[in-house]
């Protein structure tokens, strides 16, 4: 018997869409008209469209555009009508509801100060294409390289890290530098604390990094955030602060008996006026790259340490050493430490030098006959200005230098070493109060009052000739005759007794 087949069910066929070929058949004639295409197409069974109809088309890859017309002049009149319009408006007449609901928004806003152009310009100038790319981040960071190649002060650098470090993690590292207006950078100072001088600061910081991004085009030359921000008046300055003579002779006892080590250091603050700086020196400024160095070293040894453990070498030098070096962990060591050391060569980090002994000229004792003059030499790199200077070295300091003398070596071993045995001898004394260069401004009121050389001590502190700060400070001072007489009178205790009998003699003698 023969097996019945089922028959199979009728399937639905979607009726087959004509081929690009015989879409290209139905357009019988083509013309141009005002950069438009008019087409005459004939429908085909199967089109949308049952009669003949000429359709004009644009032909714009962005903004396609097509318009269907029953005869070729009613085609060319909508292509007119269709240029009119964009001759008339622009290209007004293509933004959609969303678009315009922002153009009145704007309009409200401006409230008729300002068209919409001038807006557009305005916000343009404000937020180049650069500017908008570049984060704050970033430009701070070629801010202060810019300022280590032309030679700025350390502690200058140091001043402009700190302050734009804040600035940056307060508005966000990523933040474009274009965006930050001037509140942002009035509310930042806002929250600043400290005195007129403090906020002054700060402000000054900012405006110099605002130039820097103007002069790189990464911000309009005609807008700088910082520079129009409002800050308190610096009120009349009030005279600086000094030690009584028998204070000074005070703290000089105590720190013979605490921190003898540090005497010759506090002799030369006190009797030449140098800056802190410029005699204990100061550690380097650490660069970011160097920090990130230093980490990748550190897991470098991590990673060869680990190795060596693996191939079970201990940490002595037996075993295969050379299987050890040729490790990948080995050649990530060596790499590192030696982009360590081109980074510190570039960009130092290591401890400024203070005065040496060597920078102190006294004569031989064994020859007090020697016509040797007396000074202190302030090297170029340790002092403010940037220029070596001498300070003269006056009877007293002599008798302190000539007591604690070392052959050579750092006059004091390091800026931290030196603040602490300061603060315990200021702690020793029982109600006294350390200010910042309370010793530089004691030896110039001083050194004024007892000499009345202004040019003299204008060269022995660093100041120019044109420089007006000997008058504005230390002219009037309101310390006393009789105490400075006292102040350059401060020796070694142990000094005290022949120096007053030499005194008496020279008075009997005269």
């Amino acid at each position: 018997m023969h097996r019945q087949r089922k028959a199979k069910p009728a399937m639905k066929h979607k009726p087959k869409q004509p081929d690009r070929a015989a879409r290209n058949r139905r357009k019988y004639h083509t013309d141009e008209y005002r950069g438009w295409k008019l087409r005459y197409i004939i429908p085909k069974p199967g089109d949308r469209h049952t009669t003949p109809y000429w359709l004009a088309d644009n032909c714009d890859k962005k903004a396609r555009k097509r318009l269907a017309a029953d005869t070729r002049a009613d085609a060319a009149q909508r292509v007119d009508d269709e240029m009119g319009e964009l001759e008339k408006h622009g290209t007004a007449h293509k933004i959609d509801d969303n678009q315009r609901a922002a153009v009145k928004r704007a309009e409200t806003v401006a409230n008729g100060r300002a068209t919409l152009d001038e807006i557009v310009a305005f916000w343009a100038e404000r937020h180049p294409v650069d500017g908008n790319k570049i984060g704050l981040g970033s430009m701070v960071t070629r801010f202060l390289n810019k300022r280590e190649e032309l030679g700025y002060r350390p502690e200058t650098i140091r001043e402009l890290r700190w302050k734009l470090t804040a600035f940056k993690d307060a508005l966000g590292e990523k933040t474009p530098v274009a965006g930050v207006w001037e509140a942002d950078v009035e509310r930042f100072i806002a929250g600043r604390k400290g005195q007129a001088t403090t906020i002054r600061a700060w402000r000054k910081a900012l405006n110099a990094f605002f130039r820097f991004c103007q002069k790189e085009g990464a911000i309009s030359k005609k807008v700088n955030p910082a520079a129009a921000v409002e800050v308190p008046k610096v009120p009349p300055r009030k005279p600086p602060a000094t030690w009584a003579a028998r204070d000074v002779e005070s703290f000089m006892r105590i720190a013979e008996t605490q921190a003898p080590e540090m005497v010759a250091g506090f002799a030369v603050l006190w009797w030449a006026g140098l800056r802190p700086a410029e005699l204990c020196g100061q550690y380097g400024l650490q660069d970011d790259r160097i920090k990130e160095a230093k980490k990748k070293l550190k897991q470098a040894r991590t990673n060869f340490e680990a190795e060596r453990l693996r191939l079970g070498m201990g940490k002595g030098r037996g075993g295969n050493m050379r299987l050890l070096g040729a490790t990948p962990e080995a050649q990530a060591l060596k790499d590192a430490r030696k982009e360590l050391a081109g980074l510190v060569a570039k960009h130092g980090g290591g401890v400024m030098p203070g005065l040496q002994w060597g920078d102190i000229c006294l004569d031989d004792p064994e020859e007090p006959d020697d016509p040797v003059e007396h000074f202190i030499t302030v090297r170029g790199e340790t002092s403010k200005t940037g220029e070596k200077r001498h300070v003269e070295i006056l009877p007293n300091l002599e008798i302190w230098l000539r007591k604690y003398r070392k052959i050579a070596g750092p006059v004091v071993t390091n800026p931290t070493a030196f603040r602490r045995a300061r603060d315990k001898v200021v702690e020793a004394m029982k109600g006294a109060r350390w200010s910042p260069d309370v010793c530089r401004h004691s030896f110039a009121s001083y050194f004024y009052k007892a000499y009345g050389e202004r040019d003299r001590l204008a060269a022995m502190m660093g100041h120019t000739a044109q420089s007006r700060e000997i008058e504005k400070h230390y002219k009037d001072s309101a310390v006393g005759l009789a105490d400075a007489k006292r102040y350059w009178a401060i020796v070694p205790d142990s000094e005290k007794a022949a120096v007053e009998a030499e005194t008496r003699k020279a008075r009997k003698g005269a």
